[in-house]
């Protein structure tokens, strides 16, 4: 029988990131002009913290009836984010990677550590390269295999946590084949897992209608979930060969 999730599908271009379309790095203009379009006077813009991959900045403004709010904002590079597939032993499976998140935290006797999730490759784009490029470059670093065939799996980009950041993320598929070796950031602590589609399909079903409280011991990310949702909905349809 034929296995159904929830699903949307959009369309969408590759249009390559840069500063214009997608403000990193941005002056107090370029945070201010939406509102300004909008009729939300800005009256100041305070606290801009320009860092590696994310910039902050608060922004006071004047709603159209005379309204004084205050929004803190994050502004950020696009992400690509991917499901990794590979042939291995005359099976299909699936990389899950498991991954430590600071600002989550778990109390073990008077100590706090780190929480991990479940989660797929994913990072920032370069200034200058396509979420293609970006996908690729990701997935050889963060699982050590080099991409064979990369396909969208998600369209358009996704907004996320759209009431104070501008981070917006396309997710993707791809076919990995020989191993080169992990090249992971001095901050990243990641460990990748191969799973069977058929393991993970099972414990995913567990996972959303409440038989399991965890996917493979951990919690599982928000777009891990809806990757997965949008993979087997494809898989199942035959839209999806590896």
């Amino acid at each position: 029988m034929k296995k159904e999730f929830p699903y949307i599908d959009f369309t969408t271009s590759n249009s390559k990131w840069n500063k214009t379309k997608f403000p990193y790095r941005v002056k107090s203009i370029s945070a201010s002009k939406w509102y300004q379009e909008k009729g939300h006077e800005v009256i100041e813009v305070t606290d801009m913290q320009e860092g590696k991959r994310f910039n902050m900045a608060t922004i006071r403004l004047k709603k159209p009836e005379g309204t004084i709010y205050t929004n803190k904002i994050t502004f950020s590079a696009p992400v690509a984010e991917g499901l990794c597939l590979r042939r291995y032993n005359g099976e299909v499976q699936i990389c899950i990677l498991l991954q430590t998140r600071t600002p989550y935290s778990v109390e073990v006797g008077a100590k706090k550590y780190a929480r991990a999730f479940q989660e797929m490759v994913g990072g920032l784009a370069n200034e200058g390269e396509t979420l293609e490029e970006t996908a690729v470059r990701e997935i050889k670093e963060e699982t050590g295999y080099v991409v064979k065939e990369l396909h969208k799996l998600v369209s358009p980009l996704i907004h996320k946590h759209i009431s104070y950041t501008d981070e917006t993320s396309l997710l993707f598929y791809a076919i990995v084949e020989e191993f080169k070796g992990q090249n992971l950031d001095e901050n990243e602590a990641i460990q990748t897992n191969w799973y069977s589609l058929s393991r993970v399909e099972q414990k995913f079903e567990d996972y959303l209608d409440g038989r399991s409280e965890d996917f493979f011991g951990f919690d599982m990310s928000e777009m891990l979930i809806l990757a997965l949702q949008r993979f087997f909905v494809k898989y199942h349809r035959g839209e999806i060969e590896i």
